[in-house]
């Protein structure tokens, strides 16, 4: 039996309140994330201090937009481009990885609507690492009955890039329940992310770029 690979990566925090337990459960765990955070979020007080707490415990931060209300394939160029910027400053100042990017999929889709051609050429001229997802369980729908999903769909990937939320109402509750069931198929818990689920690494595109903006 193939052991699986697992990325565990949260989105739209951070959250006062909800972001410390969820950092809490992951050190019971032992298991490794990457926050992708949002960024007007991020560049708060509370926020940034969050954000260096996440870092310090060893996961990796990255950017969500800056305001999550636009989706880059629909967005004027100069919208885009401040969003990154804007971004990318928070991060940095919260200690995570300013390059490390995750675009607004308005609920997880994945279409020409999550980014232009000219978002995707600033991030490949600029050295981003686009990441998407093939794991979507929708704890921020269905915050009871995620996990059966997450753990259905882990089930079928060999390499799963899993999104859940560091916000109220979401995943949280049962985290602990979640990552004790995972752990039962002896799982890789990895920082890294695979090039299906990575459209753009390093400023390079990769095979699955054209999921990126497949219309543009």
């Amino acid at each position: 039996m193939t052991t699986p690979t697992i990325t565990l990566t949260f989105d739209n925090g951070p959250t006062p309140g909800i972001t410390e337990p969820v950092l809490d459960v992951l050190a019971a765990h032992g298991v490794p994330a990457t926050f992708f955070a949002i960024g007007r979020k991020l560049a708060t007080t509370e926020g940034r201090a969050l954000g260096r707490r996440t870092v310090a415990a060893g996961h990796q931060l990255g950017g969500h937009t800056w305001s999550h209300a636009i989706q880059f394939g629909v967005a004027d160029d100069t919208v885009v481009s401040d969003e990154l910027v804007r971004t990318q400053v928070a991060v940095d100042e919260a200690g995570g990885d300013g390059l490390l990017f995750r675009p607004y999929g308005a609920g997880g889709v994945i279409d020409d609507r999550l980014m232009s051609a000219f978002g995707a050429t600033t991030l490949c001229s600029l050295g981003y690492t686009c990441v998407l997802w093939n794991v979507l369980p929708g704890d921020w729908r269905e915050p009871v009955g995620w996990v059966d999903q997450a753990l259905t769909e882990i089930g079928r990937e060999p390499w799963s890039v899993v999104v859940l939320h560091d916000v109220v109402d979401a995943a949280l509750p049962r985290l602990d329940e979640f990552l004790t069931a995972a752990a039962n198929s002896n799982p890789t818990w990895s920082q890294d992310f695979p090039d299906a689920c990575t459209p753009i690494r390093g400023g390079s595109p990769t095979a699955s770029f054209d999921t990126l903006c497949a219309s543009n």
